[in-house]
This record gives C-alpha cells, structure tokens and sequence, in this order.
C-alpha cells in the first residue's frame, strides 16, 4: 500500500477532508486547511487559485501524479475528485509527503 493511499485512509478516517475544488477553495479561505491535494489534472485556472490563496496562508500544497480519477479512488470515491483539503489530520502522517512533493 502506497504512504499516498494510507496516509489518506487515515485522514478520511481519523480526521477531517473536504473534497473538490470549490469546497477546497471555500476552507482555504477560512484559513482552517493544514494541507491540500491537486490532482495532476485539475483544472489550470482551479490549481493556480488552489496555490495562491495556499501560498497566501502559508498551507502546504502538494500535486499529486495520479489524475482527477485515480485520486477519487485513492480516497475511496466513485467520482473523479481534483483537489481536496485536508482540514485535521488525524492519525495520519504526510510529512514525507510534504517535504518531496510541494509545488513551487
């Protein structure tokens, strides 16, 4: 099992996740996200207010190999899923993460 693929079992399990790009956007905004999660096929116009608003509150942001699909079913979803916030960790751990995949 991927760390990916575990540490957002525990997430959606233990913690706290909202899902896709308008709700991502909405909790960056309330300055409550402790990281988000791009999807290698989100939208241009989507990701690039995704890392503004991330980068203006200091929230980590990490893009994601695996497309709008994949990372639907990564975290258990039968929909394509583009971007999700991650609001409380939980048990999960992405430091790794964190420090391997932020976008620039």
């Amino acid at each position: 099992m991927s760390e990916l693929k575990k540490n957002l079992g525990l997430a959606m399990n233990t913690g706290r996740v909202v899902f896709g790009a308008k709700q991502t956007i909405k909790a960056l905004k309330t300055g409550n996200v402790k990281l988000t999660l791009i999807s290698s096929t989100c939208p241009k116009n989507i990701k690039e207010e995704i890392v503004y608003i991330s980068k203006l509150s200091g929230i980590p942001v990490l893009e994601l190999k695996e497309n709008s699909e994949e990372l639907g079913t990564l975290c258990g979803k039968q929909f394509n899923v583009s971007s999700l916030a991650i609001i409380e960790f939980g048990e999960a751990k992405f430091n790794s993460l964190i420090i391997t995949k932020e976008v620039k």
